[in-house]
């Protein structure tokens, strides 16, 4: 009876359908698609995953001539390698290994799936799909799989057409905002140097401020940065000139040293020369602008103009969102307010703050903080926090660290979406100054 079902289940499973990919929406279509889909994905997938060779080994998909590697030339090689990565990566526990100029170390591969795509009668073409051993430049046995016949036109168009050298990752126009502060943010996990908590001065100039809000967004949730610069143990100022961005990294350890420790060049243009500001600006995801310190102006000043120790500073909410506001002086924590926040609509909040003289040029004098979150209660909890350090509103007065270490520890718990700025002042007699 065991027999029977055994031999029943076997005659099951050989009619199952065998591995193959969803025609739909795929980057090869045609005989070459439905062959890369039906025949030569699944097989390679088999190789890949059950061969002792392969099984474990990162791989790279590369062009391939005489069974040596070679840059991709042509757009139709480049489409069959996309639309390899996709297949394997859908159907198969695999690593392929892509090119980053932007990693800190290659990553070192020994073998390759090499695509080689030739003319082979009138009309035709011949396609070769092989493992190749990097070290020896050979096709390794057992793992080739072939199609020959005639491209669609789009096909032999693209075999036709040079692909445009793809540019340098470390190279970009002034636009690509997302682009540069991904490349910096790449560096700076590279560098060794940079110890946290980190704090980033604030940028001087409009695309400045876009490129460091992105920058810091990629790194703000993962308890890496600090409020409040004098907790930081590194300094990170963003430099930005027509020719390039750069981080620039000083230690507390060492505050006579700066080390640049990341960089991208940028493309000169004419499309350079402008950048889009106001409602441009608020379609982006951003909750929160950067902090201005605004002229004195006796028309729609906040602070009395005939006073020389208050500063007129206004930020922007781009979307409704739970505001934080507190501002620290002398270790001390303070919130603007005692009451639980409430929803703040989308538009431009000023304020007068109170700057009292310095005791250093370089230190500031008060540190002005906004915080923004999409979601009430973690504004309450984060709010609720700063009570506690707060003798205002009736908590305990903490140590500059100790405020710095429970608040950031708390926001990097947080699980929706929410963004800070920071504004460090400084004043020396009737002068207010940014640092």
């Amino acid at each position: 009876m065991k027999s029977k079902s055994l031999v029943i289940l076997l005659t099951l499973i050989s009619l199952l359908p065998t591995a193959s990919i969803s025609q739909a929406a795929r980057v090869i279509d045609g005989t070459l698609g439905t062959w890369i889909a039906q025949q030569a994905s699944p097989r390679l997938s088999e190789i890949l995953t059950q061969h002792p060779r392969f099984q474990g080994e990162r791989i790279r998909i590369m062009a391939t001539e005489d069974g040596h590697p070679v840059p991709i030339r042509d757009q139709l090689t480049d489409q069959i390698r996309e639309q390899l990565i996709d297949d394997l990566l859908s159907i198969a526990d695999v690593q392929i290994v892509s090119d980053d100029a932007n990693r800190c170390k290659p990553i070192r591969v020994d073998t390759i799936l090499g695509i080689e795509v030739q003319e082979h009668k009138s009309r035709e073409h011949r396609i070769s799909l092989a493992m190749v051993d990097i070290e020896e430049g050979i096709w390794l046995n057992g793992t080739n799989v072939f199609w020959h016949g005639r491209l669609t036109d789009d096909q032999r168009r693209a075999f036709n057409t040079r692909l445009a050298k793809r540019p340098s990752t470390n190279l970009f126009n002034t636009s690509q905002i997302a682009e540069i502060a991904q490349a910096l943010h790449s560096q700076m996990q590279c560098n060794n140097r940079i110890a946290t908590p980190i704090f980033f001065e604030p940028a001087v100039d409009d695309p400045g401020r876009k490129v460091l809000r992105k920058l810091i967004e990629k790194i703000s949730n993962q308890a890496l940065t600090t409020l409040d610069k004098e907790a930081a143990v590194s300094i990170i100022r963003l430099e930005h000139t027509p020719r390039e961005f750069s981080l620039g990294l000083t230690r507390r350890d060492l505050p006579a040293a700066v080390h640049r420790v990341a960089a991208v060049s940028l493309i000169a243009t004419p499309a350079m020369k402008g950048y889009t500001s106001g409602a441009s600006h608020k379609v982006a995801p951003s909750l929160l602008s950067d902090i201005q310190l605004d002229e004195r102006l006796s028309r729609g000043s906040v602070c009395d103009v005939r006073k020389d120790n208050c500063a007129d500073i206004s930020f922007e909410f781009y979307q409704s969102a739970y505001p934080v506001i507190f501002y620290t002086a002398n270790g001390q924590v303070a919130p603007l307010s005692c009451e639980a926040p409430i929803r703040q609509k989308a538009g431009r909040l000023h304020y007068g703050l109170n700057v009292p003289d310095g005791n250093s040029p370089t230190r500031p004098s008060v540190g002005f903080y906004a915080l923004a979150f999409s979601d009430k209660s973690d504004a309450k909890a984060v709010h609720q926090a700063i009570l506690e350090m707060a003798p205002k509103c009736g908590g305990r007065q903490q140590g500059n660290e100790n405020w710095a270490a429970s608040l950031q520890g708390l926001m990097s718990g947080q699980n929706s979406r929410f963004q800070w700025r920071a504004i460090h002042l400084t004043r020396d007699h009737s002068h207010i100054n940014q640092l």
